[in-house]
């Protein structure tokens, strides 16, 4: 008898020792039925063990689950109602528009450009800048200066004449008005003005020009050798003004 008690103290030690985070508490109801149980289980093939350990069923209360934590919620996004649907309208309607009661042309950066004259897009007061003509060449310049087209090129020289029409002199200095060129040959674009180191090149006209004085100035332009050249005009833009001037 002492034997059975020691083994049955031994198994209830056993099942009421151990912890662990995620083994809940027993109630001592549950302790003792629970030691019951074991020890019977474990006597029962004893061939000296002829007790039989009864226990009330009824009076046994489940055993609690662990509380878990409930898993963090991860914040929403929300996006105001019309988000998208307003930024695709400002997309689609940034396009540009003309004022004023000039025609418009595309000027630096793709915008509208205001037209307006050469002389004025120069914007020198009392300056007139006017082409003249246009000649087709191999070479232009001097002895000393000239510039030679590429091979399987040839040269559009395009003249102008500068005028000082104001009552004294004056020093005109276009090169500082950061306008650009381009020469369109029966409609077709074929390309901006080179610069060149010839003197009246008008990309970097400077000179004192007296009371009434007129000038020559040019710009070249390098097209390929087989063009037939016809219909030529000069588009020119400085910011958000253009002029464009046909050249016979």
């Amino acid at each position: 008898m002492r034997k059975k008690r020691c083994v049955l103290a031994f198994v209830m030690v056993l099942a009421l020792t151990g912890c662990g985070p995620d083994v809940p508490d027993l109630s001592k109801l549950d302790n003792d039925m629970t030691g019951q149980y074991m020890a019977d289980a474990l006597l029962a093939h004893d061939k000296n063990y002829n007790d039989s350990l009864e226990y009330d069923h009824s009076v046994l209360e489940p055993t609690p689950e662990p509380t878990k934590k409930p898993a963090a919620k991860k914040p929403e996004t929300s996006e105001s109602p019309g988000t998208s649907e307003s930024q695709g309208a400002s997309a689609g309607s940034s396009g540009t528009s003309s004022e004023g009661g000039g025609a418009t042309a595309s000027g630096q950066g793709g915008e509208a450009a205001q037209q307006v004259s050469l002389s004025d897009l120069f914007g020198i007061p009392d300056v007139n800048v006017k082409p003249v003509t246009y000649r087709v060449k191999k070479s232009y310049g001097t002895a000393a200066v000239s510039h030679t087209a590429g091979d399987g090129k040839k040269l559009v020289v395009v003249e102008f004449r500068v005028s000082n029409n104001s009552p004294a002199g004056k020093n005109v200095n276009l090169m500082k008005q950061d306008v650009n060129a381009e020469l369109v040959v029966d409609g077709q674009s074929m390309g901006k003005a080179i610069p060149s180191i010839i003197g009246n090149d008008l990309k970097f006209f400077k000179q004192r020009m007296s009371a009434g004085q007129k000038k020559q100035g040019i710009l070249l332009f390098e097209v390929d050798d087989s063009l037939k050249v016809n219909n030529v005009q000069v588009n020119f833009t400085k910011g958000q003004s253009a002029a464009s001037v046909s050249v016979k």
